[in-house]
């Protein structure tokens, strides 16, 4: 969680000073809307996704390493059981979550594009 935190705020800083680097005005109220639209994204995409992610696991039978090691050589060979899993078992697994995602991110993306987060 103090991972996610400290993401959300180097994130929010380096948004503001790339803002101030401009030389348009920002209007806050926009920046606000577009901030918490985002916010409810990710939160219920943590909310879905945690154990839908517990299912998934589940179902293509993967258990995690017992004893998995702090060198980027144990979680690059973790990543890859669990690809190779996904790809040789059943796909249905997969595509459920991908689906539900999808669901959840509809309604989002009307509301980012409603507000002009999102500048073309």
């Amino acid at each position: 969680m103090k991972l996610f935190t400290f993401t959300l705020v180097l994130s929010l800083l380096a948004f503001v000073s790339l803002s101030q680097a401009q030389d348009d005005a920002i209007n806050w109220d926009e920046v606000i809307k577009c901030a918490k639209v985002g916010t409810k994204v990710v939160a219920t995409l943590v909310r879905t996704y945690i154990p839908d992610l517990r299912i998934y696991l589940n179902c293509i039978d993967y258990t995690p390493p017992p004893n998995p090691t702090n060198s980027l050589y144990g979680y690059v060979r973790a990543a890859f059981e669990l690809l190779k899993r996904s790809v040789e078992g059943n796909i249905q697994c997969l595509v459920t979550p991908i689906q539900k995602g999808i669901n959840v991110l509809k309604p989002s993306i009307a509301k980012l594009e409603e507000f002009k987060c999102i500048p073309k």
